[in-house]
């Protein structure tokens, strides 16, 4: 670097690695999503307890009800599925990208022992709500 150079305009000379991630803002062409590494998506989870239940109710706006599975295995409560990406038909250059979406899959230890068939589960405006009863001990 020249004496007289100001820094700035040193690095500026410099070719710039471009890089892309879900919270940037660089304009991009859509054809070069696919190139772009798939960023973890992870709902939101709210956990309560009331006196004979435990529910759950997770962020999932824009997920199809069929896309989501509830399994348990063992104390754990497992829920995962997949939300398509939002991107409308003929779009040709991205500004932002923040919106979550590909498959998701989120474990919880139960807090307390539940009985084993009795679960409930509803989407209620953009929330996923799964309720278990709790086993009496």
């Amino acid at each position: 670097m020249k004496k007289d150079s100001h820094p700035l305009t040193a690095a500026e000379e410099k070719p710039k690695e471009t890089r892309v991630s879900q919270w940037s803002y660089t304009a991009i062409d859509v054809r070069d999503l696919e190139i772009l590494p798939v960023q973890p998506w992870h709902p939101a989870v709210d956990v309560y307890e009331i006196e004979d239940e435990l529910i759950f109710i997770m962020e999932l706006a824009g997920v199809d009800p069929n896309q989501i599975q509830v399994s348990r295995h063992g104390n754990y409560l497992v829920i995962t599925g997949t939300r398509k990406s939002p991107i409308p038909a003929g779009v040709t250059k991205v500004h932002r990208i923040e919106i979550g979406h590909g498959p998701f899959e989120r474990r919880f230890r139960l807090p307390s022992p539940v009985q084993s068939h009795v679960v409930e589960t509803r989407l209620v405006g953009g929330y996923f709500v799964v309720t278990l009863l709790k086993r009496r001990v």
